[in-house]
């Protein structure tokens, strides 16, 4: 483990939220035929990608509708509040709620988004290799 200390220089307050990735990086993915970035890369785009992780920040127009799409195991961090139905491929469908700044761990699931709100959502997924 690396320490440091961190120093906030700006006369405004911040917020971070850190992710502790424990144990040895994990063997290669398969490829997932229905990556998300590129199912959707209007929605999902891969701002940071190495032999541990993989993260996207994903984004969600109001009432907007997502293709199916899959991912591994991963946290979700919403920036911001989120009401949505996901629908996996037997149709199945299931409502979340999520307030901005609150923090989620998923499974792997292959699914249907869709913005329920009259807002855009926008969250940041780091999934697991």
């Amino acid at each position: 483990p690396q320490k440091h200390a961190s120093e906030n220089v700006s006369d405004k307050a911040t917020e971070e939220i850190q992710v502790e990735i424990k144990g040895k990086p994990g063997a290669k993915h398969a490829a997932m035929a229905l990556d998300a970035v590129k199912v959707d890369p209007k929605h999902f785009k891969v701002v940071l990608e190495n032999d541990r992780v993989r993260v996207l920040r994903s984004t969600g127009d109001p009432h907007g509708k997502l293709a199916m799409h899959e991912h591994p195991a991963r946290v979700t961090v919403y920036l911001t509040e989120l009401h949505n139905r996901s629908t996996t491929p037997d149709g199945k469908t299931q409502d979340s709620d999520r307030k901005k700044g609150e923090v989620a761990w998923s499974l792997a699931q292959k699914h249907t988004s869709e913005n329920l709100s009259d807002k855009p959502n926008e969250n940041i997924q780091i999934e697991l290799k």
